[in-house]
């Protein structure tokens, strides 16, 4: 399975927990700032269920995501983002929203922009270990109703599509839907695969609680 860039809002992901409910957020318009909201203290707690291509659930687990630490890195405020004992840095500029692994050597990656208008889109082509592959994020909706566990949310609604690059072609590999809402972050993520051009769940991601200041 390739690579994802914006699972870091999703690869952190792969790992996951559980506790309370909320109201109704309302989604009207908004910074990167609101819907993925970093301060000391906060948490997400996530379940997450892989599936195989009939449906049924091979892996499903809980983890929690939480921010607890800050640093200034390269002149920005910075937010360890942490899963189990590692984290990644995260930091905003301007309408971008910044990843950084401080024990690589890569650069800084932008792992999502918003706002943006409804149907547009945002593609980056990168190559890794000799491989083309080229990501097209699309923001679908800015208010879109979503039912989770944590709660029902009006929700932002981005379309990820990660596709080989060969010559004049992008061959899809995996589909993304991922679902933000305004002072909670992300609370839905579903991940499709295809298989003889057919395409399946192959990973969702749902909140379960969080507690965001």
């Amino acid at each position: 399975m390739k690579f994802q860039s914006f699972i870091i809002s999703l690869a952190f992901i792969f790992f996951i927990f559980f506790g309370c409910k909320s109201n109704p957020v309302s989604a009207q318009g908004g910074s990167i700032q609101d819907i993925f909201p970093l301060k000391v203290g906060d948490s997400w707690t996530y379940r997450q269920k892989d599936f195989d291509t009939s449906g049924a659930v091979g892996i499903d687990t809980t983890g929690v995501i939480s921010v607890n630490g800050e640093e200034t890195y390269n002149g920005f405020h910075a937010y360890h983002y942490t899963i189990d004992s590692g984290f990644v840095l995260l930091y905003y500029s301007g309408s971008d929203l910044y990843s950084i692994d401080p024990s690589s050597t890569f650069t800084p990656e932008i792992i999502l922009h918003y706002p943006m208008n409804i149907g547009e889109s945002r593609v980056k082509d990168t190559t890794l270990n000799g491989t083309s592959f080229r990501e097209t994020v699309t923001l679908l909706q800015n208010s879109e109703a979503v039912i989770t566990v944590a709660g029902t949310f009006q929700a932002v609604h981005f379309l990820t599509v990660d596709a080989y690059l060969f010559p004049n072609i992008a061959d899809t590999v995996s589909i993304v839907d991922t679902y933000y809402a305004p002072g909670v972050g992300l609370v839905l993520a579903k991940n499709y695969e295809f298989i003889n051009n057919k395409r399946y769940v192959s990973r969702s991601v749902e909140l379960q609680s969080y507690v965001v200041k």
